[in-house]
């Protein structure tokens, strides 16, 4: 994949895909959504409520303004700058457009909160059960945050951005720990699975990887590794309580490991024409005391042939016995594969590689990396800051790991790029909402 979707942009992921919320509404759950989409909203068949959802509240865009939901997107090719409102509440295919001026100047976690206690005491009160998927914007661009939390800082070591940052993560923490006291309220508690996870590292300033190299945009450990748990009074056995796991997990194992681990449903064999899950099911990580072979052990990070950006040579060694690299996979694109311990890296992977501590007083980089250099290779297990290269030491390893991105961009799990033209007709404009402007019958997807 490229990037991620812009506002402007015709595109949403492809309508032949199954979700996960269509998933568990065929096994009888009320299905809902609190925060923030980002999946594309071009048309309406691209908005969450018709892929699976039976509500949503929060935002369609990936980012936006926290008291008064506001986005705006410079279109540089025209240089136009689209604005709108990104705030709304649709459910049971009808949107509340009333909801926007409700909340104006409500802070977004605050008023996300409210809508998932609700859904919290409907639930309580019928006999479905539920599937809730809450998209924080915390601790997201902008960093805004009620004063009361960047109290909670004051007179320590941070200051400024930092100390707001701060307090966006303890206001965070405050809404996790609400809803949990309304599960336990609402006598849902005991019989709930609670997935906490990011989706990615943070961004250089305000955020802080150290002592992880990189940042969010690279795939180095500090923009890919993401940390999360799972909670479960019902469904995780003692020994694993507290358990701290290295094992691989990729966000598409959620999919098998809660339909067929979880629920122990069986997912539908693929029809000729469908597509294959690229998802594991890795329940036994959490369900079980002991597995004793891991459950993945390879993991596509990305390939992305539209990274062009002062794109590097390829095959930078020569072929003198250091470094033979396969010719079918050119190594100036940026991609990442992880094979059991190794990780290999390719192409332009951004200047940045490592921030300081951050009780330190400099934002400035303490490591960049060489700008001519395209193949890295590194034992995360041994080495998960990824202090040192291995490329020019183990030839056999990258030329066995790029010939496994060649199978990867060569195979039918080759990604289809999907990242088209952004469209003027995206703006909100005088309506001022962000919101599909196509017809369901226009259509990339």
């Amino acid at each position: 994949m490229h990037g991620v979707i812009q506002p402007p942009q015709p595109s949403c992921i492809p309508l032949d895909e199954t979700l996960l919320p269509e998933i568990m509404k065929d096994y009888g759950y009320s299905t809902h959504i609190v925060g923030k989409w980002h999946l594309g909203m071009y048309k309406p068949a691209c908005l969450p409520t018709e892929r699976g959802f039976d509500s949503h509240f929060g935002i369609l865009l990936g980012a936006g303004e926290y008291y008064n939901h506001t986005y705006s997107y410079y279109l540089n090719s025209e240089d136009v700058t689209m604005e709108g409102k990104d705030f709304r509440f649709t459910a049971d295919g009808v949107a509340d457009d009333k909801v926007q001026e409700t909340y104006d100047g409500v802070y977004s976690t605050t008023a996300y909160v409210g809508r998932v206690k609700e859904i919290i005491d409907e639930t309580a009160e019928s006999s479905s059960p539920l599937f809730l998927y809450v998209a924080f914007q915390n601790v997201h661009k902008p960093i805004e945050v009620p004063s009361e939390y960047v109290a909670l800082y004051n007179g320590g070591p941070l200051s400024g951005t930092r100390k707001r940052y701060a307090g966006m993560v303890s206001a965070l923490d405050d809404a996790v720990g609400e809803i949990v006291s309304e599960l336990k309220t609402a006598g849902l508690y005991n019989d709930s699975v609670i997935i906490f996870s990011t989706d990615n590292g943070g961004v250089h300033i305000p955020s802080n990887n150290w002592p992880l190299r990189g940042a969010k945009h690279s795939l180095w450990e500090g923009g890919i590794r993401a940390v999360g748990f799972v909670h479960s009074r019902a469904y995780i056995p003692s020994c694993n309580v507290g358990k701290i796991s290295q094992d691989l997990i990729h966000v598409s194992d959620w999919l098998p490991s809660l339909a067929e681990g979880l629920l122990e449903e069986t997912l539908p064999e693929p029809s000729d024409n469908a597509k294959a899950l690229d998802g594991i099911n890795v329940w036994d990580y959490f369900a079980e005391c002991f597995v004793e072979e891991p459950l993945r052990n390879e993991l596509l990070h990305n390939i992305d042939p539209l990274y062009l950006a002062g794109r590097v040579k390829a095959n930078q060694y020569s072929a003198d016995g250091i470094l033979q690299v396969s010719e079918t996979f050119d190594t100036s694109i940026h991609a990442a594969l992880r094979v059991g311990d190794m990780k290999i890296l390719t192409g332009k992977q951004g200047s940045l590689l490592r921030e300081p501590p951050p009780e330190s007083s400099s934002t400035a980089p303490t490591e960049t990396v060489n700008e001519d250099q395209s193949v890295w290779l590194f034992n995360i297990t041994a080495d998960p800051y990824e202090l040192n290269d291995l490329s020019t030491e183990e030839a056999e390893i990258v030329n066995e790991m790029v010939a496994k991105l060649a199978e990867y961009w060569e195979s039918d799990k080759r990604a289809n790029i999907l990242f088209p033209q952004s469209e003027l007709e995206a703006d909100p404009g005088e309506e001022g909402y962000w919101g599909p402007w196509r017809n369901d019958d226009e259509s990339l997807i």
